[in-house]
């Protein structure tokens, strides 16, 4: 028999009160400590809900869901929207709006893939909205990856599956600008002040070299933004990991150490033929020295200036992108003079901010 504090007890067709009436429609996701929901709330909108089970749970964990429910309150369209939350003795739950899938939905691996570099670009452009974003206001995710990228499609204005958009290639450049990226899932996330000292956590693929050394103790969660960020960019356009981890165990990775250009190095034509271009952002990025590595806004600016992700012998470049597409900018902070970090601060949307000190 099921007990109260299960997340077994929640079913299909149940209604459940967060702080208002929802009714569950179908599971969507089950880990051991979370279930996800599609659900339909009173008014007759769709959304997702994130029900987390608190007791007999880790503190650690426990305060990772606090930290969650705390960032709640984020608005911006790169960032998934928030409806409502509650906690009760045994579950916490976080109402928020529902997806069509993530980044690998929209964009499964097919043969034509590089013809797909109008939405590539816009989709990372909104990527680096919300990350800019989030650094601005002091907010590391610490967990930026593929699975943690979703998509919305306009339902008026696009019909139909992701492979009928990539199929009508002519149709791709006025398309791309209708599907809104978001990033979900903040239980990891972290708003630093410059004197905390921040555990790193993460997603072991994603995690950056200074996790598995003795840099461990300068751990900068910012740094590690960016270079989860460039693992993430890296896979989308390759549809493959540079290595499992970056450590010396990894021989991918030790082989990068040795000579960098090897990740590049690959019968893979979607990785051998990435532009120059991409080449140096990515290098760039995965500098095994955090201190290195550029700050989010140089980093975007360096991504924008990109006209090629591929060589040009494979066709269309992001020069066709509209112009309104390619200016965009949805950055909700105030403008700075994006440099290289070097320990001094910087001013985001009127607080000051220390990237990889």
């Amino acid at each position: 028999m099921e007990t109260k504090d299960t997340l077994q007890q929640f079913h299909e067709g149940q209604v459940v009160f967060v702080c208002s009436q929802i009714t569950l429609l179908k599971k969507i996701h089950e880990g051991p400590l979370s279930v996800v929901f599609k659900c339909q709330r009173q008014d007759g909108t769709l959304c997702a809900v994130k029900i987390l089970k608190k007791k007999g749970v880790p503190s650690v964990v426990v305060d990772f869901m606090w930290k969650e429910m705390s960032l709640t309150d984020l608005e911006h369209p790169n960032i998934v929207e928030f409806y409502e939350a509650a906690v009760t003795k045994w579950f916490m739950f976080i109402v928020m709006e529902l997806a069509d899938g993530d980044v690998s939905d929209l964009l499964q691996e097919t043969e034509d893939h590089i013809s797909n570099q109008p939405i590539i670009f816009d989709i990372f452009r909104q990527i680096f909205d919300a990350i800019t974003f989030l650094h601005g206001h002091k907010i590391a995710h610490r967990d930026i990856k593929f699975e943690n990228m979703l998509f919305k499609r306009n339902a008026d204005e696009i019909r139909g599956r992701a492979d009928e958009i990539r199929s009508q290639a002519n149709e791709i450049t006025s398309r791309a600008d209708e599907i809104r990226i978001f990033l979900c899932d903040f239980g990891l996330s972290a708003k630093v002040n410059q004197s905390e000292n921040i555990f790193p956590n993460g997603t072991i693929s994603y995690l950056p070299p200074e996790l598995f050394g003795p840099l461990q103790s300068k751990y900068n969660p910012f740094a590690a933004d960016v270079w989860a960020l460039t693992i993430t960019l890296f896979k989308l356009l390759t549809f493959e990991e540079p290595w499992s981890e970056a450590s010396r165990s990894s021989e991918e990775y030790s082989n990068y150490l040795a000579r960098r250009d090897s990740i590049f190095a690959s019968t893979n034509t979607l990785r051998k033929d990435l532009s120059e271009q991409v080449k140096r952002l990515v290098l760039d990025g995965l500098n095994p020295d955090p201190h290195l590595r550029p700050n989010i806004l140089k980093f975007r600016e360096d991504f924008m200036a990109i006209t090629s992700l591929w060589t040009l012998k494979h066709g269309r470049s992001i020069e066709e992108l509209p112009h309104q597409m390619r200016s965009n900018c949805s950055i909700q902070t105030s403008p700075i003079s994006p440099s290289s970090s070097t320990g001094n601060p910087e001013t985001l949307a009127g607080t000051k901010l220390y990237f990889y000190s």
